[in-house]
C-alpha cells in the first residue's frame, strides 16, 4: 500500500490491485461460509415410495393398523411426507364402511397428537408442502383403518412418498 500527502495535511492510502482483490476475496470466502452453514447441504433431497396393501376382513367397530415400508428413516436422517393415497383394490374403486386415518410417530403407543389426516374415505389422495410433515428416524408412518360396518375380503393400500433430507442440514435451515 503506498501513502502520499496532499498540502491541506489529508494523508490518502493507495492500495495495488493486487491488494484490493486479496480483501475481495477474503470478504467474499468469509460471506460465502456464512450462506453455506445456513442453507441446506444437500439441496436436493432423495425421493422415496414408502408402500404397503393387504386384505382386510374386519368386524363393525374393529380397527388394523398398515405401516408403511421401510418404517422409518435411518438414523440421522429425516423424511417429508409429499404425498399420500389411499385406495381400495383399484385407483378409482370406493370402499364403504371403511375409513383411513394416517399417523405419524409412535405405531405401538400412538395417540391423538400423531394424526396427521384423519377420517379419510377411499379413494384419497393428499399433497403436503415441503417439510411440513418431518417424519424423524424414531417415528414411524402408519394407516389407522376402522371399520363402519362388516368388512369382506376387501384389499387396501397406500403409498406415501417423501422426500429424504439429512436430519441435521434440516435443522439448520429452519435454525
Amino acid at each position: 500500500m503506498a501513502e502520499f500527502r496532499l498540502a491541506l495535511g489529508t494523508v490518502v492510502d493507495v492500495a495495488t490491485s493486487d491488494e484490493v482483490q486479496k480483501a475481495l476475496d477474503t470478504a467474499v470466502t468469509g460471506l460465502q461460509g456464512h450462506i453455506d452453514s445456513r442453507m441446506m447441504v444437500g439441496k436436493h433431497p432423495i425421493r422415496r415410495v414408502l408402500a404397503a396393501s393387504t386384505t382386510l376382513n374386519l368386524a363393525s367397530g374393529a380397527t388394523f393398523q398398515l405401516t408403511l415400508e421401510p418404517q422409518k428413516p435411518a438414523m440421522g436422517r429425516m423424511w417429508s411426507a409429499r404425498r399420500l393415497t389411499v385406495t381400495g383394490g383399484s385407483d378409482n374403486a370406493t370402499v364403504t364402511n371403511l375409513t383411513a386415518a394416517f399417523y405419524v410417530g409412535d405405531p405401538v403407543n400412538f395417540t391423538l397428537g400423531q394424526l396427521v389426516a384423519p377420517g379419510i374415505a377411499m379413494p384419497f389422495a393428499n399433497f403436503f408442502s415441503s417439510r411440513s410433515v418431518p417424519i424423524r428416524d424414531q417415528e414411524a408412518a402408519f394407516i389407522n383403518f376402522t371399520a363402519s360396518g362388516v368388512i369382506t375380503a376387501q384389499q387396501v393400500q397406500a403409498t406415501l412418498l417423501v422426500e429424504e433430507w439429512d436430519d441435521r442440514a434440516a435443522e439448520r435451515q429452519h435454525a
